[in-house]
């Protein structure tokens, strides 16, 4: 291998027209020089950067950095909308917890009282089980209305 063409063997795959693009920019002896000063094993990652470095220079760099910047502003749009997702789904969760975790109370109260023995007959447990169902269908209904909204 010649000493100052270190990147021959390792762009012999890549395309002659970017070859050319980063002895264009950078020319060939400054090529080499900045090769043999990186590890062997960052190489082929300095490789594509000086291929993009050149390939951005020979273009329009105002396009690139408005592209980027359009980038940029695309996934902070798309990190707010999750962000409000999660919140919306977070809230949702609580009150669905909120919501078992009462009617788990109330259902603990209506079959033992303190001394953790049977307190009502089973016609009223059926009453207060027809309570806590008409209850459970009202909460599912609110659920329903609030799962339509932008979440």
């Amino acid at each position: 291998m010649h000493p100052k063409l270190p990147i021959r063997p390792i762009l012999q795959i890549r395309r002659a027209q970017k070859v050319r693009k980063v002895h264009k920019v950078f020319r060939a002896n400054n090529v080499s020089k900045i090769l043999n000063k990186v590890p062997e094993e960052q190489r082929e990652d300095t490789i594509n950067s000086l291929i993009y470095e050149a390939e951005v220079q020979l273009q329009d760099c105002i396009g690139e950095i408005a592209s980027l910047q359009h980038n940029l502003v695309e996934l902070q749009h798309d990190l707010i909308l999750a962000q409000a997702r999660l919140a919306c789904y977070l809230e949702q969760i609580l009150f669905n917890f909120e919501n078992f975790t009462n009617a788990a109370s109330e259902l603990h109260l209506l079959l033992y009282n303190k001394q953790e023995r049977p307190l009502r007959t089973m016609e009223q447990v059926n009453l207060r089980i027809q309570h806590l169902e008409a209850k459970i269908s009202k909460i599912k209904t609110y659920k329903s209305s609030t799962s339509s909204l932008a979440c």
